[in-house]
C-alpha cells in the first residue's frame, strides 16, 4: 500500500455523502490492513510443499522454495504516521457512524489496535471516550441534541466495549489496564444504566446493552 492511503480510504468509509456500498468495502479493506498490516506477521519456517507425507519436514525450508521466500511474504506494515493518522480518524469516524454494519467493522478496527496499541501507545484513548460518554449525557437532556448525542454515547459504550475485551481472558495480573478502566467508567455509567432502566426506547435498550 502507498503511504497515506489507508487514511484516506478510512475518510472514504468515513464519509456520509459517499455510497453505503463504497463506504462498506473501503471499511471491510481498512479491516483486513489493520488486521495484516499493523505489525510484521510471524512467518512459517516450512511451506506445506516441504513437508512429508507423515507431516516431518523434508528438508526443504520456505526459502529454498522459489517464490515463496520470507521476504517476499511479508506484507508491508503501516508507517507509524499512517498508524497515528489512523487512530485518530478511526475513533472520529466510529463515533458518529449511524450504519450498524460499518460501525462493526471500525469496532473490529479498534480492537485489532487496541491489541497492539493500548495503552502504551494510544494513552489518550480511554479519555476520550470517556469525555464523550460524559458531554452525551448532557446533551441527551436537550432535545435538539438529543439524537446526536445518543449515537455518539452508544458508539463510545461500543468502542469501550472493545477496549475491555482486550483483557477477557487476561490472568489477573495482567488486567491493570482493565481495573484502570473500571475505577475511571463505573461511576459514570452506573448511573447512566440507571437512567436507561426507566428509558422505553430502542436507543437506550442498545447503549444499556453495551454497558451490561
Amino acid at each position: 500500500h502507498v503511504p497515506g492511503s489507508v487514511p484516506a480510504l478510512l475518510r472514504v468509509a468515513g464519509e456520509k455523502q459517499v455510497r453505503f456500498e463504497v463506504r462498506q468495502a473501503a471499511a471491510i479493506q481498512i479491516k483486513n490492513i489493520c488486521r495484516e498490516c499493523w505489525t510484521p506477521r510471524q512467518p512459517y519456517p516450512y511451506s506445506l510443499a516441504a513437508l512429508g507425507n507423515d507431516g516431518e519436514t523434508a528438508g526443504e525450508s520456505i526459502e529454498t522454495i522459489p517464490g515463496t521466500t520470507q521476504q517476499s511474504s511479508q506484507l508491508p506494515v503501516l508507517s507509524d504516521a499512517d498508524k497515528a493518522e489512523i487512530k485518530e480518524h478511526l475513533i472520529r469516524a466510529l463515533l458518529e457512524e449511524p450504519e450498524k454494519s460499518v460501525r462493526d467493522l471500525f469496532a473490529e478496527c479498534l480492537h485489532t489496535m487496541v491489541v497492539h496499541e493500548f495503552p502504551g501507545n494510544w494513552p489518550n484513548l480511554i479519555p476520550t471516550l470517556l469525555n464523550t460518554i460524559r458531554e452525551g449525557i448532557a446533551a441527551m437532556e436537550q432535545p435538539q441534541t438529543q439524537q446526536v448525542a445518543g449515537l455518539k454515547v452508544h458508539n463510545s459504550l461500543l468502542a469501550l466495549r472493545k477496549v475491555c475485551k482486550r483483557y477477557e481472558y487476561k490472568s489477573k495480573d495482567q488486567r491493570g489496564p482493565l481495573n484502570d478502566i473500571v475505577t475511571a467508567a463505573f461511576p459514570m455509567l452506573l448511573p447512566l444504566g440507571q437512567q436507561l432502566t426507566h428509558q422505553n426506547s430502542l436507543e437506550a435498550a442498545m447503549m444499556l446493552k453495551q454497558i451490561l
